[in-house]
C-alpha cells in the first residue's frame, strides 16, 4: 500500500509537470534559454557552449486521457560546444550541423532522430546558450581587446566600448605628444622646486647663504632662482622658529629648575645646620640623663625633635635630586632636539637628491619620446581614414570581409581597425553590400 500510495504521488507530479512544461496551441513556445534567439534565424555560432537537455514523454496517448510525464534522459543531456565544423556531437547521434540551421530546424532534426531510435517515443529538447565567444577588437583604438558579445552587437558598439571612434595614427600621436610635453612641464615645474629647497638646505647645513646653481638657473633664470630661493628660505625660516620656540621652552624650564634647586638647596642647608644642632642637644640631654639631672619626658622629647629634623632633611635632599634629574632631562632634549634637526636635515637633503635624479631621468625619457614621435609623424602621410573589417570563422575556415561601423557581429568575431588613404579609400566599394554578399 505504501508503495502505491507513493508511485500514485509521483505520477500525479508528474501530470502536473508535463501539464506546465507542455505549451497550449494558443500560448507562445517556452524559451530556449538565456538569449533571445528567433524561431527562423540562425541560432548558433563557432565555439558556443550550449546546454541540450532531453526528455522522454511518457504515458502520453490520444486514448489514455492522461498528459503524460516528462522523464529527463540523463544520459544524453549535457554541455555541448559547436566545433569549428559548425557541428556538435552528440550521443548516440553523432555529428549534427547546428551553424546556418534556426532554432526550429535543430530542435525537429534532434526529436526526429531520437525518437526514430526509441521505436516512436516522444522526445522532446531543450537547448541553452551557457556561454559565446566574446569580440576582439584590434587596431588604433584606445583600448584594445576582447569583450562580451551581446546580440545584435554592430562595429560600433565594438568601437565604444574600445574606448571610441578610432583616430588616425596622427592624431594619436599629436595626442600622445601633447600628454607628454604636460608631463614634461609638471616635471620642470617639479624640478626648480626640488632645486631651490635642497639648496637652500645645503647652505644652512654648511653656515653659509644659499647660491643659485647652474641647473636652476637654466630653468628658470636669474630672477625665477632668487624669487624661488626667497621662498624656500622663508618657509626654513619658519622651521627654524618652530625649533627655537621649542629650544626656548626647554630653557625656561631650565631656569625654573636651576631657580628651584638654589632655594632647595639653601633650605636643605638650613635643616642640615638645624639637625646638626639638635643632635649635639641629643647629647647633651644623654649625658644628662645618665647623671640623674635630667627627666625622660626631657629625653624622648629632645629624640624626636631629632627625628623629625632627620625626615625633613631627607625630604628636602630628595626634592634636591629630583631637581637636578629634572635639569639633565631638559638637557638632554635640548641635545637630543639639536641632533634631530642634523639628522632630519641630512635626510631630506637625500631624498630631494634622489627625487631630483628621477626626475631628470623622466626629463629624459620624455624629451626622447618626444623627438621619436615628431621624427616619426613625418613619415605617415596626413588625412589618413579609418577601415574596419571583420574576421569571421566558418566551416571553410577564415574569412575576412569589409565592414562598416553598422555591420552585425558575430560571436568570435575580430575587428580590425586599420588607417588607409583617401585614394585608398575611395576605392573600397559598398561595405555593407559586400559584406552581404560574402555571408550569403
Amino acid at each position: 500500500m505504501k508503495k502505491t500510495a507513493i508511485g500514485a504521488t509521483a505520477l500525479a507530479a508528474g501530470a502536473l509537470a508535463a501539464h506546465a512544461a507542455t505549451p497550449s496551441r494558443d500560448s507562445p513556445p517556452p524559451p530556449t534559454g538565456g538569449l533571445a534567439i528567433g524561431q527562423d534565424t540562425p541560432a548558433y555560432a563557432i565555439g558556443d557552449r550550449l546546454k541540450i537537455t532531453f526528455f522522454e514523454t511518457v504515458g502520453a496517448g490520444p486514448t489514455s486521457g492522461s498528459l503524460g510525464t516528462l522523464l529527463e534522459r540523463t544520459e544524453l543531456s549535457g554541455e555541448y560546444v559547436v566545433q569549428p565544423d559548425g557541428s556538435v556531437f552528440l550521443p548516440l547521434v553523432g555529428s549534427l550541423t547546428v551553424v546556418g540551421q534556426t532554432l526550429t530546424q535543430i530542435e525537429e532534426a534532434l526529436m526526429a532522430e531520437y525518437s526514430r531510435r526509441w521505436n516512436g517515443g516522444q522526445i522532446k529538447a531543450s537547448i541553452q546558450v551557457l556561454e559565446r565567444e566574446p569580440i576582439y577588437v584590434s587596431g588604433p583604438v584606445p583600448k584594445p581587446g576582447t569583450y562580451k558579445f551581446v546580440p545584435g552587437m554592430t562595429v560600433i558598439h565594438a568601437l565604444t566600448l574600445a574606448g571610441g571612434e578610432a583616430a588616425s595614427s596622427d592624431q594619436w600621436k599629436l595626442l600622445d605628444a601633447t600628454r607628454e610635453r604636460e608631463r614634461l612641464s609638471k616635471s620642470a615645474e617639479r624640478l626648480k622646486r626640488l632645486q631651490a629647497k635642497v639648496e637652500v638646505l645645503r647652505s644652512e647645513r654648511d653656515g653659509r647663504a644659499p647660491a643659485v646653481s647652474n641647473q636652476l638657473n637654466e630653468l628658470v633664470g636669474r630672477a625665477g632662482a632668487q624669487e624661488l630661493m626667497t621662498a624656500e628660505s622663508r618657509l626654513r625660516t619658519l622651521e627654524r622658529e618652530r625649533r627655537g620656540l621649542q629650544l626656548l621652552a626647554l630653557e625656561k624650564t631650565a631656569a625654573q629648575s636651576r631657580a628651584e634647586l638654589v632655594i632647595l638647596r639653601e633650605r636643605l642647608q638650613n635643616l642640615e645646620n638645624g639637625m646638626r644642632e639638635k643632635a649635639e642637644r641629643m647629647q647633651e640631654i644623654v649625658a644628662l640623663r645618665g647623671r640623674g639631672v635630667t627627666t625622660d619626658t626631657n629625653f624622648h622629647m629632645t629624640r624626636t625633635e631629632l627625628t623629625e629634623s632627620r625626615n625633613r632633611w631627607h625630604e628636602a635632599r630628595l626634592a634636591v635630586s629630583q631637581t637636578e634629574r629634572r635639569l639633565d632631562d631638559v638637557a638632554q632634549d635640548k641635545a637630543r632636539l639639536n641632533v634631530e634637526v642634523m639628522i632630519e636635515r641630512e635626510r631630506e637633503i637625500k631624498d630631494l637628491q634622489q627625487a631630483i635624479a628621477e626626475e631628470e631621468i623622466t626629463r629624459a625619457t620624455i624629451g626622447h619620446l618626444l623627438t621619436t614621435a615628431a621624427y616619426a609623424s613625418t613619415e605617415q602621410p596626413p588625412d589618413s581614414k579609418m577601415s574596419y573589417w571583420i574576421l569571421r570563422r566558418g566551416s571553410s575556415g577564415l574569412r575576412r570581409l569589409p565592414a562598416e561601423d553598422v555591420t552585425v557581429l558575430e560571436p568570435g568575431d575580430v575587428v580590425l581597425v586599420t588607417t588607409t588613404r583617401p585614394e585608398m579609400a575611395g576605392a573600397r566599394p559598398n561595405a555593407r553590400a559586400d559584406l552581404h554578399d560574402r555571408v550569403q
